[in-house]
């Protein structure tokens, strides 16, 4: 018996070993990790509940079932060997389907491929559960260890995938799989005894319990992979959607239920039966309660680094899902003794139940209603299960349990998850569906932000932010010179697209996966980008399925700046995905790809450029702020003639004069360097395994990453040749350059506590260049946050702010202060500093206010 809970455990091991890897295989063809989950426990319930189905009726001798589970171990190795290749081979039909059907019809025919293809693996290992029965002469008090430790062997299972894929990639992971499979059917073959009886007879036959029984369980599954769903959902939103809490909400929920199995063969009683629906519903409710403390807990601790974050998320998941997860393990062994069944019949009614749960929370229920009711709604059917109609106490107990439901799976306010950053913060809008859940919050001044899976802060109002948001579309169109075309990967609030205006006789193109931002920008954000988000095409897709099954080409793309830290998106900095890219770039086309400086360490920031170079060796760095354009050609060549041409005609926005052609070109970092580091390939991915850990780490990589450019930018004379500068901007080009040098030397000296060198070198970048907008933010937010001291010196507060202003008219707090200031002094520019204040931030409440009241 222990040489069979010790294979079985192992076998469940590599069971949910391969389910992490087509997980991540999935992930990649939808693009979407949420996704991936529903469709991939599906197929693995659906096959787990057929072959357990199909082998509960099988009649064959017990010795041979050691003999059949080695060779469904070996097949598994086999398919497991095999399925790169067969990946390999089927990826251009994949994306030649693309090609030919709609979006949503191509969508469909992968997911029942998936499907279909997954599950036919799991089959065999349902199989395997009914062997292994079989083997032990379908005696009841056997299962409970049998399904128990196969249990535990899937936590292990879960959790391997997270060293293993960093370390070997996914194919290797996956044959290395493979191999120990291939061991572990030896050990059935050679190791297991030849069976627990000598005869060589036929076990009993498993006795079918009652048809209200099985349907019962099956609904049981079903609400069961409905609330693994939801809860995946659920861990997501507060502790980030990494690849890390995706397996720790997949360990933690098949560990309670290992516990609670093996502890029915010692404690389980038939009473318990009448309990487990309530004890599974006050564990729903209680995690409901518990959400919200748990997520502004997380949200203002300190962890000394990354494990012990990792081991108090796990022991909070462990402590919100445990009373749950322990009834649930608790179930099968109990109804196999009330029934003196060996368990087949219920694990695949089960099973299969769990299949349908799992797609119909995924694709329907949380689409429709959203995550927090549906837990809600789980809640109340698992009471609904012990459901007596003729008692009626009953009867009170259905409409109390119901209210009461409802009322704590309300969705709460985003202040009262994240109340140290969104604390007096105000929802405007929520919007869920089966890829994330967006919102749209409004801070107290009236600035808005965008928000995915809640902790995802996308874009906001902030003039500032608007600024970056702009530049993000208007330097590439401006570096290409004479674009006509335009793509963007991703729409955010669609203040990007704003930076297009000033571009006349432009096709814009965006795509976007998330149909809540496609809402949100047109809807909260349009003040901010009416004017050409109207003469956009938006298309709701995967920015990868959008490549591969469109062939139009651009002659610009921008790849917008994503959180590639999380679950599935750093496929989008991938080796593939800037292939795909490049292959859409028209004659003379132009790809930027935009990186946040502060979302990477230092070593996954190298693996990013050192993917790029692979598809655009001579791809090229610029920097706006603490973001760093990416840009590579389509002729492999450094065109840079746009930055010395004159601006495009059309409407020019008043928030582009101060950016001219030589304030861009000034901010050139160099062609990207040699870097010996590995790239990030979407089948051996690096980057969402290392950067999590950026999280919880106490040292600052960003100065780290600044020293890096600062070190490999090259010399004035250098950059001034790789341009191919014209000499007749000669002069202005090394006054810009020198700014930005200087500009990111104060950055550093600010980071090492050399306050007052920073503040020197600030002084030293205006004067070689006053018309660089980071810059002229630098040296106006310098001397507003010194103003008592500057007063204290006789200056007057007019002068000093207009001095501020003079310096950055686009400086909002300083134009709010000479308002104020006005106003008091009943002076007539107040009107003319209200009218500035409002161009600058439109949804400014303040304002706004003042601007109803005729003020």
């Amino acid at each position: 018996m222990i040489r069979l809970v010790s294979l079985y455990a192992c076998s469940g091991f590599l069971a949910l070993v391969y389910e992490v890897l087509w997980m991540r295989l999935l992930s990649i063809q939808f693009g979407v990790s949420a996704f991936a989950v529903v469709v991939t426990v599906a197929a693995f319930m659906m096959g787990l509940g057929l072959g357990a189905w199909r082998f509960s009726t099988a009649s064959s001798p017990v010795m041979r079932s050691s003999f059949y589970l080695g060779w469904i171990e070996c097949g598994l190795s086999i398919f497991a060997i095999f399925l790169p290749t067969l990946v390999r081979l089927t990826t251009p039909f994949i994306d030649s389907a693309a090609l030919r059907f709609s979006d949503s019809l191509w969508h469909v025919l992968i997911f029942l491929a998936a499907l279909i293809l997954l599950s036919i693996p799991a089959y065999a290992m349902g199989a395997g559960f009914s062997l292994v029965l079989r083997y032990v002469g379908n005696q009841a008090k056997a299962l409970p260890w049998i399904y128990g430790f196969n249990t535990l062997g899937g936590v292990l299972g879960a959790l391997w995938p997270l060293w293993a894929l960093p370390t070997f990639g996914w194919v290797a992971s996956l044959r290395i799989a493979a191999l120990f499979g291939l061991l572990l059917a030896f050990g059935f073959w050679f190791v297991l005894p030849k069976g627990l009886h000598k005869k060589k007879t036929k076990p009993p036959t498993s006795v079918r319990p009652p048809l209200n029984t099985l349907i019962k369980y099956g609904a049981l599954g079903a609400l069961s992979l409905a609330l693994e769903v939801a809860w995946t959902r659920l861990f997501g939103l507060i502790m980030l959607r990494t690849e890390y809490v995706l397996a720790l909400v997949l360990a933690t929920f098949l560990l309670g239920i290992a516990i609670g199995s093996v502890l029915t063969s010692q404690l389980g009683r038939f009473k318990w039966l009448n309990l487990l629906p309530w004890l599974v519903a006050t564990g729903i409710a209680l995690s409901l309660i518990e959400w919200i403390p748990v997520s502004a807990y997380l949200e203002s601790a300190q962890f000394s680094g990354f494990y012990q974050a990792l081991l108090v998320q796990g022991l909070l998941m462990l402590a919100m899902t445990l009373p749950v997860t322990l009834s649930l393990g608790a179930w099968l062994p109990l109804l196999a003794k009330q029934y003196h069944n060996s368990g087949q019949w219920l694990y695949s009614v089960n099973a299969l139940g769990g299949a349908v749960g799992a797609l119909i929370t995924g694709f329907v229920l949380i689409p429709l209603w959203g995550t927090t009711p549906i837990l809600g709604l789980i809640a109340f059917l698992f009471i609904l299960l012990d459901f007596k109609q003729h008692n009626k106490l009953w009867w009170a107990i259905i409409p109390v349990a119901a209210g009461v439901l409802l009322w704590i799976s309300q969705m709460p306010a985003t202040s009262r998850l994240l109340p140290q950053e969104l604390g007096h913060s105000k929802d405007l809008y929520h919007y869920e569906d089966a890829i994330a859940m967006t919102e749209v919050v409004e801070q107290p001044n009236g600035q808005r932000y965008l928000l995915t899976d809640l902790q995802r802060r996308d874009a906001s109002s902030e003039p500032t932010a608007v600024l970056t948001q702009e530049n993000q579309v208007y330097f590439p169109l401006l570096y290409q010179g004479n674009p006509h075309s335009l793509l963007l990967l991703g729409l955010g609030t669609g203040i990007s697209d704003e930076g297009s205006l000033p571009f006349s006789d432009l096709t814009r193109t965006a795509v976007e996966l998330s149909r809540g931002a496609i809402i949100g920008a047109k809807s909260w954000f349009s003040a901010l980008n009416q004017e050409t988000l109207k003469q956009t095409s938006i298309i709701q897709d995967d920015a990868r399925h959008f490549l591969s099954a469109h062939t139009g080409r651009y002659d610009v793309i921008v790849g917008d700046l994503f959180h590639p830290d999380l679950a599935g998106v750093s496929s989008l900095l991938s080796l593939q995905q800037f292939q795909r890219v490049r292959q859409h770039l028209d004659h003379q086309g132009v790809f930027v790809q935009w990186l946040a400086l502060n979302q990477f360490d230092l070593s996954s920031f190298e693996v990013i450029l050192t993917t790029f170079k692979r598809v655009f060796p001579e791809g090229v760095m610029f920097m706006d702020g603490m973001h760093l354009a990416l840009v590579g050609s389509a002729d492999n060549t450094l065109d840079s003639h746009g930055l010395f041409t004159s601006l495009p005609t059309g409407s020019l926005k008043k928030e582009f004069l101060g950016e001219s052609k030589l304030t861009w070109s000034g901010r050139y970092m160099g062609i990207i360097p040699d870097s010996p580091v590995p790239v990030q390939d979407e089948w051996a991915p690096v980057i969402e395994f290392t950067l999590p850990r950026l999280h919880y780490t106490n040292s600052n990589e960003l100065p780290k990453i600044l020293a890096y450019l600062m070190a490999n930018r090259p010399p004035l004379a250098q950059a001034k040749k790789e341009l191919s500068v014209p000499v007749v901007d000669s002069k202005n080009f090394e006054a810009s350059f020198i700014a930005t040098d200087f500009l990111v030397r104060s950055w550093l000296a600010t980071f090492s506590g050399q306050d007052g060198e920073a503040a020197h070198l600030i002084e030293l970048a205006y004067q070689a260049n006053p018309q660089d907008r980071w810059i002229q933010y630098a040296l106006s937010d310098q001397l507003f946050a010194n103003q008592k001291n500057i007063l204290s010196h006789g200056l007057d507060e007019k002068t000093l702010l207009q001095r501020i202003l003079s310096i950055n008219p686009y400086h909002v707090e300083a134009w709010r202060s000479l308002w104020h200031l006005q106003q008091v002094e009943k002076d007539p520019d107040a009107d003319h500093s209200l009218a500035e204040l409002l161009q600058l931030s439109p949804l400014d409440l303040e304002a706004n206010s003042a601007k109803n009241r005729g003020l």
